[in-house]
């Protein structure tokens, strides 16, 4: 629930933010900051696979009540990074600078500002990657409320720079990625001064023990995969996007994942919690516990991901207009093909919790990551041919889609949970959920007028009918018990803490 306070204000803050952001910088400079902080997060997959190992080590220590497991596995982390950080300031310097500087579609009369740009978003990013070991401490300790608070306060320092970006007179590109730094270098030392007054194990102790870093460094190293498929999917197919398309389509791609960043949250905000609940489920042999976990926050996830991707579909133009005004071309298309996407994204999200908590990840890992990075060869090979830029958000559905009747395969494998049994209580409830509730909301959208107040009825409706629906197709007994209790006792607890 706390985090649920800091996503509605970050949300709020944040889609303010994009709309002056997109009117202060332009289309093109907000196109060229979309691909050049695109360009550094393909450096940053490390960041991915190591975070993976951060949450599941501290969380099945502290499970275990192992205080000196937690020291060790937190010192070794933060080496880690440390180490990592300095790998993306030498690849950004070398091939990253390379390729924004020979490949990248940007306007002449702006190279001197992507430049310092760059130079800018590697720095933020080295610092980024700093704050894992950090965040992973307090969410695998479950203290979301902190974490919440930093949050927001994150947020309200971005809205701070986007008024000084308003009023300084200096180039904007430049100005904006000094900004984002600055942020990111505060925000880290709010973690670092937080965590080790309140974790004395949080307190870097060098470690010798190289079976440690072995370790640790084997399971990030086969979670690498997956994660470089996580950025070939993402930022890859933004550079593809840019060297067929131009700066414009990065803009209108960049907007559609402003939009699936904000509606992420609800989904995230729910597994961040329950991660660490089913990490420490499996640390003392707890299976069945799990899987009824992972389940349960399968159908959660997917009915919020989906009690607001269904509104906002069918109000889509309208809400682009009254939120950004004017916006470039393909941005509908681009922001209703990505949320279909996150849709499949989230069913199978929570079930790769589990092969995290096993430490079954080399083949899982190797197994989809190549096929998740089949997109951007396919994507490149399509567009090569003369195929409009949407086409790769279609072939990312497509392999989402396998990737979903593999993952079953995969799991029954691994866990022996039996595929049909999965398949009718998570797959099939979601699908007779879209099936039930897509025609009533699209009839109410025909009927109904453009307008703000439409709008609100539109989103409430939504939320009643999916929420009704949901109940009584999706959820078994029990879930529907436990998820009455869940929020009696969440009301509960933000009222003690008001």
């Amino acid at each position: 629930m706390l985090l649920y306070i800091r996503m509605f204000c970050v949300l709020c803050i944040n889609l303010y933010l994009s709309r002056v952001i997109l009117s202060t910088l332009g289309v093109v400079d907000y196109g060229i900051y979309n691909v050049i902080a695109g360009v550094v997060s393909m450096f940053s997959f490390l960041t991915g696979s190591v975070g993976g190992a951060a949450s599941r080590y501290l969380s099945i220590e502290i499970g275990l009540k192992n205080a000196d497991g937690v020291r060790r596995n937190f010192s070794s982390l933060l080496l880690i990074f440390i180490v990592f950080g300095f790998t993306i300031i030498l690849l950004g310097e070398t091939a990253g600078l390379w390729f924004v500087e020979n490949k990248l579609i940007i306007p002449t009369e702006r190279m001197e500002a992507a430049g310092w740009l760059y130079q800018l978003t590697i720095a933020g990013a080295f610092v980024s990657m700093l704050q894992v070991p950090y965040t992973a401490i307090l969410i695998a300790y479950e203290k979301m409320s902190v974490y919440a608070y930093i949050g927001i306060f994150d947020v309200l320092l971005k809205l701070l720079f986007v008024y000084l970006l308003g009023v300084i007179d200096f180039d904007k590109l430049i100005l904006w990625g000094t900004f984002l730094t600055f942020g990111s270098l505060n925000v880290l030392l709010i973690y670092f001064v937080y965590v080790r007054r309140k974790y004395p194990e949080s307190r870097f102790k060098f470690s010798k023990k190289e079976g440690n870093y072995r370790e640790l460094l084997t399971y990030s190293g086969w979670d690498l995969l997956g994660c470089l498929s996580v950025v070939a999917q993402g930022q890859g197919i933004n550079m593809v996007l840019n060297i067929f398309f131009g700066p414009i389509v990065n803009a209108a791609r960049g907007i559609a994942y402003q939009v699936e960043s904000a509606i992420n949250q609800f989904t995230n905000n729910f597994l961040t919690a329950v991660k660490p609940q089913i990490f420490k489920a499996y640390a003392v042999g707890d299976i069945a516990g799990m899987m009824k976990l992972v389940v349960f926050s399968t159908k959660m996830s997917f009915i919020l991901m989906y009690m607001l991707t269904l509104p906002l579909l069918l109000e889509l133009p309208y809400v682009l207009n009254l939120w950004l005004g004017h916006y470039p071309e393909y941005t509908v298309t681009f922001t209703s093909l990505v949320l279909i996407n996150n849709l499949l994204v989230v069913l199978r999200t929570p079930r790769g919790i589990i092969y995290h908590a096993m430490n079954k990840i080399k083949y899982t890992s190797t197994l989809f990551g190549v096929l998740y990075c089949m997109a951007l060869p396919v994507s490149y090979g399509l567009c090569k041919i003369g195929y409009p830029p949407y086409i790769v958000f279609f072939s990312i559905i497509f392999i989402n889609v396998l990737s979903e009747v593999m993952g079953l395969v995969v799991m029954k494998h691994y866990i022996g949970y039996s595929i049909r049994k999965y398949f009718f209580e998570v797959d099939f409830r979601c699908f007779l959920l879209v099936l039930f509730s897509t025609y009533p909301l699209w009839y109410i959208h025909e009927i109904l007028n453009n307008s703000f107040l439409y709008l609100l009825i539109n989103v409430v409706l939504s939320v009643s009918i999916i929420s009704f629906i949901s109940y009584w197709i999706c959820l078994s007994k029990n879930e529907k018990e436990k998820t009455v209790l869940l929020i009696k006792h969440g009301l509960l607890y933000i009222k003690k803490r008001v």
